[in-house]
């Protein structure tokens, strides 16, 4: 098939003798992007499918969600790693013993294009991160978002700053474990490349690993929510003060139509003034402000002598907001953006589309 640039396979059920043929054949693939969810391949079948995904010229991104590998995928993707044009990778819900977590490591570390990596519900073994350690100067992986993968210890963090050009780094879902003060003093002696960082907001407990001092340069600092859980000014306080170049504080919920308040903008306000002094973007997401916690924000932070753009994307708000933007944004210091919503229509909820004739999208209010 010579124009195929995308496949997604789903539950589908392929014989060894497909893997071994794609194998064989994947010199002639045009394939771009590779989805591949529910599956379940044998050792044969595995090895044949790391060699096929490795030599396929044109695969650029893959993702693999609930998909059974044995130990020889790994290995041979390790082998091959050198080969292949992958650039993104997302890897879903996977448990890989301590051979495979080796390879695996080695592998990623080894493929040249790869720039992103997406690992969420990834059991790993101690093995990957010894052999990432090792072989971390090889990679060329700047985004890298870990969710749900494992416990979280000094050692294992600095297998991961030590990639060489790690832009961006997420962490959510981490469990921590004890950890001697000799891992933590090797972990505070490095320093990372990482600009932007996201963490859960009310688990930065991976600053006592010493997560903060080996990220000095910090730029963006997202803090993310679960549904209901409170945002708390004092966490902000403890998340920003370390991060002296920060210029982006983003603060959102996992997932929209969440109810997920900030009770005391006052007390939040001070908090991000003070340990935000060079702050220049401040965005919220799906967090419930409503209009009332919205403008009390909008007017306490316009204050803040470099803040230049406030963004709020679906807190609650609604056009009657939109007045007082306009006033703020007529002043020329500060420019409020807002894509407003969610709306409640026979008590579900809705988010306008753009093409409605209100002002529902992301808009900056024109003060003329």
């Amino acid at each position: 098939m010579p124009h195929l640039q995308s496949l997604k396979l789903d539950e589908v059920e392929l014989s060894d003798e497909f893997y071994s043929t794609m194998a064989s054949e994947a010199s002639k693939s045009k394939i771009e992007e590779l989805t591949h969810l529910n599956a379940d391949l044998g050792s044969g079948a595995s090895s044949h499918y790391a060699r096929c995904l490795c030599f396929m010229p044109h695969l650029q991104s893959l993702h693999l969600d609930s998909v059974k590998l044995g130990d020889e995928f790994y290995s041979t993707m390790a082998s091959e790693a050198s080969k292949s044009k992958i650039e993104e990778l997302t890897h879903l819900n996977a448990d890989l013993g301590s051979g495979a977590s080796s390879h695996y490591a080695r592998c990623l570390c080894f493929m040249p294009h790869l720039q992103s990596l997406h690992l969420d519900s990834v059991k790993l073994g101690d093995e990957f991160y010894s052999t990432m350690a090792s072989e971390a100067s090889k990679s060329k992986i700047q985004t890298l978002s870990m969710k749900d993968v494992s416990m979280m210890t000094p050692r294992r963090l600095h297998s991961i700053l030590s990639l060489p050009h790690l832009q961006s780094l997420t962490l959510w879902d981490i469990k921590r474990v004890d950890m001697d003060d000799g891992d933590i003093e090797t972990l505070t002696r490095q320093t990372s490349s990482v600009d932007e960082l996201s963490v859960n907001g009310n688990e930065i407990s991976l600053w006592n690993l010493g997560l903060h001092t080996a990220c000095p340069l910090v730029k963006k600092l997202e803090l993310n929510y679960r549904n209901k859980e409170n945002v708390s000014s004092g966490i902000f306080t403890m998340a920003c003060s370390p991060f002296r170049h920060l210029t982006h504080l983003h603060i959102q919920v996992n997932q929209r139509y969440a109810f997920t308040p900030l009770n005391d903008p006052v007390s939040f306000c001070d908090a991000v003034k003070t340990s935000c002094p060079r702050l220049t973007k401040l965005s919220f997401t799906f967090i419930t402000l409503n209009n009332e916690t919205a403008a009390e924000i909008i007017q306490l932070m316009k204050t803040h002598p470099h803040l230049t753009s406030i963004e709020l994307n679906e807190c609650f708000t609604n056009v009657d907001l939109d007045p007082l933007i306009s006033e703020v944004n007529s002043e020329g210091k500060v420019t409020v953006t807002v894509m407003h919503g969610p709306v409640r229509y026979n008590t579900r909820l809705h988010v306008r589309s753009p093409t409605d004739s209100s002002p529902f999208f992301w808009h900056s209010i024109d003060s003329n």
